[in-house]
């Protein structure tokens, strides 16, 4: 049979799931994706549109080569952090795993907004504007989780739709890891006292063309030598990112304000797929 994955790491962008992603494939019982975001079953057509994609048995099948070294692990994983915002992804991937689960992180919506303004504006430099002029109709309705979460528990069942609080994998990171391994039935030893540290932080840098040059040599080098240069590296060459100024701040509270009635709603309706950490 190929091996297919029966966890995904499912978003929404910037709130930790490159963290998550590299943390959980340290462990010895689990096998991760050849690359992190597949991006196999999002379609960019439906964000633009709204209409879902099928897919083929053939298209299906293909996505299997992502995990040609996986077979007989006990977890296999990978992470698209735009797959909440995807009806098209539901379907194709319950149908090679019933028993999938999927994760999403909540993070509070205007600071993750934020945080994916200044990721854009700053480390890829795809975007020029301010704050205010990146709010669009599409960020807005990204911004509101529930109706996307509700698409999954619709489709997969509230029991395979997992929650962690972005908080907890800022400051509880051991603690959330050994939640999720409970959850996966994985060992939790294996993350007592280890040294977890935060991959992939916004930040702009002295020297772009570096930066770009060693995005590109890390995707053929092996994982622990990333890990070990990274920290030296951006000492060296981030420069941080501005203060947020006082329109952001007068925005951010405005979009808290505004969003809030979402907020509720997910902790109301999603309470039991929050996974509890101790």
């Amino acid at each position: 049979p190929m091996p297919f994955p029966n966890f995904i790491i499912g978003g929404p962008p910037k709130t930790g799931t490159t963290s998550l992603f590299s943390w959980l494939s340290d462990h010895p019982d689990v096998c991760v994706s050849s690359v992190k975001e597949t991006y196999h079953f999002y379609s960019r057509e439906e964000e633009r549109t709204g209409i879902v994609q099928t897919y083929s048995d053939q298209e299906i099948a293909a996505y299997s080569a992502y995990f040609k070294d996986c077979e007989g692990k006990k977890v296999i994983c990978e992470a698209t952090p735009s797959y909440l915002y995807s009806k098209s992804a539901i379907a194709p991937l319950k149908a090679i795993n019933d028993d999938l689960k999927i994760l999403f992180i909540y993070r509070e919506p205007a600071d993750r907004l934020y945080s994916e303004f200044s990721f854009h504006r700053y480390k890829t430099k795809r975007f020029k504007g301010s704050f205010k002029s990146y709010i669009g109709d599409v960020q807005l309705a990204q911004s509101d989780y529930h109706p996307f979460l509700k698409n999954w528990v619709d489709g997969l069942g509230a029991d395979k739709v997992k929650l962690i609080h972005f908080t907890d994998l800022q400051t509880r990171p051991n603690e959330v890891m050994k939640a999720i391994c409970n959850e996966l039935g994985l060992a939790v030893d294996f993350y007592e006292n280890r040294d977890l540290a935060a991959k992939n932080q916004t930040a702009d840098f002295r020297n772009r063309w570096l930066h770009v040059q060693l995005l590109k040599i890390a995707s053929i080098v092996p994982k622990k030598f990333t890990d070990a240069v990274a920290p030296w590296y951006y000492k060296l060459n981030s420069k941080g990112t501005p203060d947020k100024d006082n329109e952001d701040l007068y925005l951010l509270e405005e979009l808290k304000k505004q969003l809030s009635p979402s907020t509720e709603r997910v902790m109301n309706d999603f309470a039991e797929c929050f996974i509890p950490i101790r």
